[in-house]
């Protein structure tokens, strides 16, 4: 299942250089500072538009929860849990995001329901 179509501008972390990138391809969001990061596989792009609970209020039937505190997820991005230590790992990202432990059972339901990922 993806995502309705929507493109964000963004500043791209890297080059510095304004750049439109599309919601389905966002793995998560992260707070960094006074901004808000996302990212797509290892680019990182930044805006000031929203903090992480508008982003999940906005998009959480689309399946962007917030797994802890600094952490929006695209759970349709989502390619493995471990559900011990509470990682979520993306195909094309060498960083995991993290669970709070609160939230251990929900993801792991949640994941089961979409069906994309392995749950370890």
């Amino acid at each position: 299942m993806k995502l309705r179509v929507y493109n964000i501008p963004t500043i791209s972390v890297s080059t510095n250089e304004l750049v439109s990138i599309n919601l389905n391809d966002i793995e998560r969001f992260e707070k960094e500072g006074r901004y808000t990061i996302a990212s797509i596989g290892d680019d990182r792009f930044k805006f000031h538009f929203f903090d992480l609970e508008t982003i999940e209020s906005l998009f959480l039937d689309e399946g962007l929860w917030l797994t802890d505190r600094s952490n929006v997820v695209n759970l349709h991005k989502v390619v493995q849990y471990d559900k011990k230590y509470g990682n979520l790992y993306f195909a094309d990202s060498t960083r995991p995001a993290s669970v709070a432990k609160i939230n251990f059972k929900l993801v792991e339901q949640e994941l089961t329901k979409i069906g994309l990922a392995k749950v370890i």
